[in-house]
Formats: structure tokens, sequence, C-alpha cells
């Protein structure tokens, strides 16, 4: 559906100009500027030609901002939601132009889904207030009388107005077919908002309500899920706690929306928003192992290694762990307070008919991976045993109960080809997966691999 937000891309170089317009244009925002230079900028904004501003930093950042002050102390344009983007630039140099007038910074290379999130977040998320180098400007200060008043929020544009009364009311038509008990029309109608407002928690909330109505709960758990994460997105916190704990009691293996939000900003260069967001994550799902490590990683990269080091203590048996974290725990805890829980450590794996079960040592392989076909890439090995194997996702997808097939390779040597295994396990770090089907010759291949304690009947 397409939406009538007018976009001005601000980009110098043409390749990055062609493919955020692109994003833009496959996401429906067909009314896109661009420009090259900041002339060309200060006049698409000035003659009103737009309702939000994607700027290149090197557009932004030289003449001491000066490009900022022309369109935050212009009446004409002070409550434009301004996007920049670069790469790498210093944070005390973005957080300054945060504080002049830029709504948020994306650092590049940045996903289609990240750059949606952002823009739509400036557009119809919360406005914040805004000031200039010295003084409010004009028009905003004019609502603010007295010093002890309140700053006033941004005013949006007429356009972006209507988009959000255009999104509202398709939601108000599906609520309707909702409490008729209309599903396949009010699903018809949720989806529809949210092809014009995709930051729309509501509607989310409606279709999981609508999927409900028609008794496909893993969908209706997804677009819980999801309404959860947009809540993050939008800085509505408590809301998405709430949401995620009646999420799990549908699913308890519904995804946590601190991380999946904090996952998509790793690479934004804001360390600390993914900290916090990450021990959002922690105290909605405190035993959940993925959390945990995603968290001491954080905290690594954020200098606190004695945090880390507590996140992980209760998570160290975990095969999951990697074996950077588990080192920097050695390094800080030492030797004494690791005893008893080795890398090494005894899992339990489902076996014949699914009634039985047995326990097998699983083993840290370093210099192995799995190959797959058609895969980009192949997968690291992080453990084997006699009856499963965990590798690293590598960027791919899995989901529990998929079935893959794989060579064990390493040094470019063949252990033991065309493997089947069901995914048991889809974490962060590590995709678990039970051999299913072995055989003979692939079970010697893989018994010669493990150290003799770790295969059955062996010491």
């Amino acid at each position: 559906m397409e939406r009538h937000i007018r976009v001005l891309v601000g980009e110098p170089h043409s390749p990055s100009q062609a493919i955020v317009k692109k994003i833009l244009t496959d996401n429906g925002y067909t009314n896109v500027v661009t420009a090259a230079d900041p002339a060309a900028v200060a006049k698409a904004v000035h003659n009103g030609f737009v309702d939000v501003a994607l700027l290149d930093w090197k557009l932004v950042e030289p003449d001491n901002y000066r490009l900022l002050d022309t369109i935050v102390l212009d009446k004409r344009s002070y409550n434009l939601p301004i996007l920049l983007m670069g790469a790498g630039a210093p944070m005390g140099k973005v957080e300054e132009a945060m504080r002049l007038g830029a709504r948020d910074y994306l650092n590049k290379p940045f996903t289609a889904y990240v750059l949606m999130v952002r823009l739509e977040k400036a557009l119809y998320g919360p406005p914040k207030p805004r000031k200039g180098k010295d003084e409010p400007a004009e028009a905003p200060a004019e609502a603010a009388k007295d010093a002890g008043a309140a700053e006033p929020a941004l005013p949006k544009s007429a356009a972006v107005q209507k988009e959000e009364a255009r999104a509202r009311a398709t939601f108000l038509k599906g609520y309707e077919f909702l409490r008729l008990r209309k599903w396949d029309k009010a699903i018809s109608l949720f989806a529809a908002a949210l092809k014009l407002q995709m930051l729309f928690p509501e509607a989310y909330k409606g279709l999981a309500e609508a999927f409900r109505g028609k008794a496909d709960l893993e969908r209706s758990s997804q677009f819980m899920g999801k309404a959860a994460e947009t809540l993050v997105w939008l800085d509505r916190h408590e809301e998405a706690t709430s949401l995620y704990e009646h999420a799990r009691k549908i699913d308890p293996h519904a995804a946590n929306p601190f991380k999946t939000v904090a996952d998509h900003l790793k690479e934004q260069k804001t360390p600390l928003e993914v900290v916090r967001l990450y021990e959002r994550a922690a105290r909605a799902a405190p035993k959940d192992p993925d959390v945990a490590v995603a968290l001491a990683r954080a905290y690594v990269e954020t200098g606190q290694q004695e945090r880390a080091a507590r996140v992980l203590q209760p998570v160290l048996a975990e095969a999951e762990v990697p074996e950077d974290l588990r080192g920097i725990f050695l390094s800080i805890a030492g030797e004494d307070r690791l005893k008893g829980k080795k890398l090494e450590v005894l899992d339990v794996a489902g076996g014949g008919d699914g009634q039985e079960k047995r326990r097998s040592l699983r083993v840290p392989l370093a210099d192995y991976a799995a190959t797959m076909p058609r895969a980009v890439e192949n997968f690291p090995v992080v453990d084997l045993s006699v009856t499963g194997i965990g590798f690293k996702p590598s960027g791919e997808t899995f989901e529990v109960g998929q079935e893959v097939t794989f060579d064990l390779v390493t040094m470019g040597d063949s252990r033991a080809r065309k493997v089947h295994a069901v995914v048991r396990r889809v974490g962060a770090v590590v995709i678990g997966c039970e051999f299913v089907g072995l055989t003979p010759k692939q079970a010697e291949a893989i018994t010669a691999i493990l150290p003799r304690k770790a295969v059955p009947g062996e010491v």
C-alpha cells in the first residue's frame, strides 16, 4: 500500500543513494527526493518538499553542523525529523549532532529492517523537544512561556498526521470485524494497517487475537511476539514486558523482544543502548542462557568484565557458552570457580522411540565444520558427541524439528559424508542437533574423532 510521506535522501554517493531509495520504495515510500550536497538539501527542506530527512554524516558534520542549524533554526522546518547515516562517526560528535537537532543516527551498513524501524519511529514515535546551539527554536519556544513549563513536543507534519489517521481508521475497521468474529476480514485489515505504519503494536495484537480465533496458536504467538518487539522499538518497555510474559504462557519458547531488538542494534555502534536492552531481556527471562551469553558479551564490549563474569556464572555448565567468554570468566574468577563446570558436560539426547533417554558426553571440537548443500558458508562445529552435534549458525536461520544433512570436514578433509540430523535446540550461539539414522561407517568415523571417555563402554 503506497504511503504519502515525502522522504528526502541526502547522500553524496550515488550507489548508496540508490540503495536507500530502493529500500524506501520497496516499503511503500515512493515519494522520495534525493540531494547530493548541503545546498540541495536545504532547498528541498525549505521548499516544503519533505516530511522526514535521511542525511549522510558527510553533509552534516563539516562547518560545525551548519546544515543542521539551517534546518532546525528555521521556523519552516524546525520540526523536521532528521536521521543521520554514517560509517563509524565518533560517538561524541554524533551525540552533539543529536543535541543540535538530529533525531537518530544509523551506522552503515544497516539492514533494511533497521532503517525502516528507525524511520518510522522518527515519524510516528513520541516526538522529542529539540534545541539549537544556544536557545530553543523560535516556534516551540513560543509554546513554553514560563521557565518551569515542560518543553513542547515537536508537531508532526500534516502528511504524517494524515497517514497516522489512515492507519488508525484501517485498524478500527479491522477491530470491528474482530468483535464480530469475522477473522479473515479482520486479518486483512490489520495487515493493511501495518503496511501503512509498521510500528503499530495494536495491529499486531489484533492479528494475534484473530489467529487465536482461528485456532492457529502458532501464528497467534508469532504476532504477539511481534507486538512486544514493536513496543520495545517504541520505548514502551513496561508494556513489552507484560506482553512478553503473556506470550510465554502460551508459548514458553516465545522470542524475548528485548533481546531481538538488541540483536538488531549490535552493529549500530550504540553499545550502552544494547547493554540496557540485554539487561531488560535478562530480567524478563533470567534463566535463558542465550540471553546471558549475549549480555555477557555486551558487558565485555563496554569494558565491564566483572559484570560479564557474574552473568556467566549460572550458565557456565552450558556447552553453548563460547570459548572466548569462558576465557574471560577464568581470567576474572580463577580456576577454582570453574570446578565441576568443565567444557565437557553431560547432555540428555532423545533416542529410540522417543521414550528412552541416553546420556552422552559432549566434547568441544575445534577445526571442524559442517558443510551443507546450497549453504554459502561452512558452519563451525562447537561440540560433538556420539548422539549429536552443535555448530554455529553463521547467519543462517534454523528451526526446531528441521532436518539437516551435512558433511563433517576438517582441514578440507571429509570425515563423515551425508550425515543426517534433526535440530533440537536453536540458540543465538549454537544450533544443537541430534543424529538420526547413522550408518555404521558414519558412526565409526564420529567415534574415531571422540576421546575414549566420550564413547559408551570405553574408559
